[in-house]
Order: C-alpha cells, then structure tokens, then sequence
C-alpha cells in the first residue's frame, strides 16, 4: 500500500483532513499530524521518519504555508530524500493562489483552488503510477535556472565574480559533468571555507563534514574541482612557499554557491533571498536587501518599536530612496501598510529605540520595486 505525507499548514487544516480521508477512501494510506504523532514521541524524530518512509510528499501550498518555517524545513527534507534516494516523490497541490517557491518549480503543480473532485482524481493519477514525472537532479536543476535566467538574475549569480566572463551555457554545462559528491562538496567549500587562500587541510575538513566521505576521498573531491575549474591554485606575491598547496575559490564556484542557494535544496545553506514582497513577508529571521540606489527593505527577527507609529511595532519596512515613500507592516500578515513619505528613512531612522538593532549584511538584487510588489501594495 503506497504510503502519502501530508504537509500543511495549521490554517489549512480542515483541506488536508478531506484529503487524507479521500486518499484512505481509495486505499492509500496517509502520514497526517493528526492521527499519526504518538504521545510523547519526538516532534522531529516523527516527521522526519514519516517522510523518508513516504512513497509521496504531498505539499499544500498556500500563503499562509509559505509563512512556516517548519512547512518549507520539510519541504527541503522531502526534496534532499527524493534527490538522493528516489523517494518520496514530491507532489505540490495550490489550494490558494500564492507564488510557487523556487524549489518546486521545477515539478508540476496540481490546482486544487476549485473543483476538489476533479482535482483529486488527476492526483490519483500520479499515486496510482498512471503519470510520471522525471526525477531532476540538483545539478540539472541548477543547471537549468541559470541557462534560464533573465539578464537580472545572471547579473545577481555572477555579482561576486572578478571581470573574467563565464556564458551562462558554459557554467551550466560545467556544473552538469559533477557527481553527487563533488557537487556537495562544492557547494560546501563554496559557503563555508573563506574567500582567499584556503589551506588544503581546511578544505578536506569541509568536504568531510559536508560530503561524509573518508579524508582521503575528500583529497580527491578537492583535486577533481580544481580540475574542472571551481577551485584556483593560490598566487603568491613573495617569495613565501606555503607548507602545503593553497586554494582559491574561482569564479565558477561563487557562481554555483549563488545558485545552489536560491534553488532551496541545501538545507545547511541560508534560505534563499525573497524575490517578491509575499515571500519578504514571510521570511522568519533578520533581513537587508537593497536594490542599488532605488530602494531597500528590512525584516526584523521579531517585532520592533517604530519611528513611525510610537504605539506599534514593526516587522519589515520597504522604503523607496528616491521617492521618498516608506511602507511599514506590523505583522507578516499586514496588507495595510502603515506609509508616509515625509522623508528618507534609514535602517537606523527606522527604528530609534535600537538603532543597532542586528539585520545582517545586505543582500543585492537588481529588480525594481514594481516587480518585487506582487501583492500590489506599494503603489505610490
């Protein structure tokens, strides 16, 4: 009997119970919080046994799902498993419109925002092995985000790059011809190890830990990267000979950390960066993004003192530099945005009680706020 996990969140339910109970009436049976977490059993422990022991993933989608971090924490579990092991396979229902995160983009999306019927029997389909979907793997899709990228997201991939210039085909390419392991390996070098002249034995600490090979193995990750051209041996402007061979990260790596990131399938890696001010909203943590000399916004860990309204606290601002216009929620959930336009407001203007308050460094993005507003509220 095909096994089915139900992720959800708590707002949606009552359309997760109608669906397990249609899925059980067809004799597939459901992993769904409510029937299925045992007193006094591991919250972690049980979800994460429950997906790798699914046949399918079922993930509502929502705005109100994109909200939780725990939904897109087994978002990332399901797809990793489904990447590595074949299973579950992850199947994205739309019960209410929302944008789809990148991470699922590359699988077909059912739409259960109407007609829960016909909806159903399309999604039995699939359970049933009627219809298959091709498995991607995180190179593939990576590979086809940035031979798909518009001229504003190659421009963000390659930010961090020196003049030399990569063509999106080459870099695609390249990143294809890499197994599993040297992928993860890769990618890890590429967050965690720093910008110039990584010693060697740092280098196989990372693979190590990231790619959960012997150090030996790791050894050879690290000379087939520099082979294909993600790792440069170090230049030295002296005389100094270092006691054993030093590496810097190349152009082709930040490139591939960049993208590995916003495909969301790295769970060590930081969440990827809202494009859209719904995800903005959403994001749960400390957060700067700055678009050149146009406009910028900032979320908050949690909810903070305002310039703008002593009796409220605030969750995000998006200010407008040129204008000046400043927009500022009080909530995730806020579609009133308190707004003014008596001056430019600086992170620090923002928030006087704690002008120091901690947002991280800034995130750059290139597009303009009309794009970035797809919840039509930061109208002028």
């Amino acid at each position: 009997m095909a096994q089915v996990f139900i992720s959800h969140a708590s707002e949606n339910k009552d359309i997760a119970r109608q669906l397990s109970i249609a899925l059980a009436r067809i004799g597939i049976k459901t992993w769904f919080d409510e029937t299925d977490i045992r007193p006094g059993a591991g919250l972690v422990s049980e979800i994460t046994e429950g997906i790798a022991t699914a046949d399918y993933f079922i993930i509502l989608l929502s705005q109100a799902a994109l909200t939780k971090s725990w939904v897109r924490a087994e978002i990332q579990w399901a797809l990793a498993h489904e990447i590595e092991h074949s299973r579950p396979r992850v199947i994205p229902l739309m019960i209410v419109s929302c944008e789809i995160p990148f991470m699922l983009s590359h699988k077909l999306c059912l739409d259960f925002r109407d007609e829960f019927d016909q909806a159903f029997n399309e999604l039995s389909y699939y359970l049933n092995g009627i219809s298959k979907e091709i498995l991607l793997s995180k190179q593939e899709i990576i590979a086809r985000m940035i031979i798909e990228a518009d001229s504003e997201l190659w421009g963000r991939l390659k930010r961090e790059c020196s003049e030399g210039e990569w063509k999106p085909s080459e870099v695609a390419n390249t990143i294809r011809e890499l197994n599993h392991h040297q992928l993860e390996a890769a990618v890890a070098i590429g967050w965690e190890g720093p910008d110039l002249r990584q010693a060697a034995r740092d280098l196989v600490r990372v693979v190590h830990n990231a790619a959960g090979v012997s150090e030996s193995k790791a050894r050879q990750l690290i000379q087939d990267l520099a082979s294909k051209g993600f790792l440069e041996e170090a230049a030295h402007l002296d005389s100094r000979q270092p006691l054993e061979k030093e590496w810097d990260k190349s152009d082709l790596l930040v490139i591939l950390k960049t993208a590995a990131r916003r495909t969301g399938l790295f769970p060590k890696l930081p969440f990827p960066i809202p494009e859209r001010l719904s995800a903005f909203l959403a994001y749960e943590g400390p957060l700067k993004i700055i678009c050149k000399s146009n406009w910028y916004g900032v979320h908050y860990s949690k909810p903070i003192a305002s310039a703008l309204d002593p009796t409220q606290t605030i969750i995000a601002a998006v200010v407008d530099i040129q204008k000046p216009q400043t927009w500022v929620f009080r909530s995730r959930d806020d579609r009133g945005p308190l707004i003014t336009n008596e001056k430019h407001y600086a992170t620090h203007d923002l928030t006087p009680s704690n002008p120091s308050v901690e947002l991280g460094s800034w995130e750059f993005v290139d597009f303009e706020l009309s794009v970035f507003d797809d919840l039509k509220l930061l109208r002028k």
